[in-house]
C-alpha cells in the first residue's frame, strides 16, 4: 500500500483529527511563529479551499497542553516544525511538519513509539501508524517528519508532496 493510498484511505476516513493546530501546547504557537499564515503556507490551495468550504476555521490554540501527543508536538515544535488544525470532531484536519536534524530524526522513533505509534517499515521514509487505529500517520525521513490527522491528506501537505 503506498502512502499516498494510506492517505487517501485517512481523507475518506474522516474521524476526528488528532493532530493539528498550528500552535504549541497549551495554546503559545504565535511565539513560535506558528499562526494560521505560516501554517496555511503549508497546505495547498486546494485543501484551504475545502476546508473554508466546509466551514473549517483554523484553531489557534491547537494542541491543548493535555493532549495524548504532547511529546511528539515539544518535539516538533523544538525543531522548529508546525502542528496545525482546521476544524473540530469529525470534519478536523491535522498538518504537522518539522525539519529534523539527523539528531532529532534518530530520536524520533522512540518519541512516536512511545506515544502509541508503531514503525511499519524500513528505509528513506518509515510510516508510523497508531496502535489503535486513529486516522492518524506520521511519516518520518532522514530529515523530517511529517504527519496528518482526520481528514487532512499527504498530498495537501506541501512539504511532503513538492519533495
Amino acid at each position: 500500500m503506498s502512502y499516498r493510498h494510506i492517505s487517501a484511505v485517512l481523507l475518506a476516513a474522516g474521524f476526528a483529527g488528532l493532530l493539528s493546530g498550528c500552535t504549541a501546547p497549551g495554546g503559545a504557537g504565535a511565539e513560535h511563529g506558528t499562526d494560521e499564515e505560516s501554517c496555511s503556507a503549508l497546505v495547498t490551495t486546494t485543501a484551504l479551499t475545502e476546508m473554508e468550504e466546509a466551514g473549517s476555521a483554523f484553531d489557534p490554540d491547537w494542541p491543548p497542553a493535555d493532549d495524548d501527543l504532547a511529546r511528539v508536538y515539544d518535539a516538533v515544535r523544538s525543531a522548529g516544525g508546525w502542528s496545525c488544525r482546521w476544524g473540530d470532531g469529525g470534519s478536523a484536519a491535522t498538518y504537522v511538519y518539522a525539519p529534523l536534524t539527523p539528531a532529532q530524526a534518530a530520536a524520533m522513533p522512540e518519541i512516536l513509539d512511545s506515544s502509541g505509534f508503531l514503525g511499519t517499515g524500513t528505509g528513506d521514509e518509515t510510516p508510523f501508524v497508531p496502535a489503535d487505529g486513529s486516522a492518524r500517520l506520521f511519516i518520518l525521513t532522514g530529515d523530517a517528519l511529517y504527519g496528518v490527522a482526520g481528514t487532512a491528506g499527504l498530498d495537501r501537505l506541501l512539504p511532503y508532496a513538492d519533495r
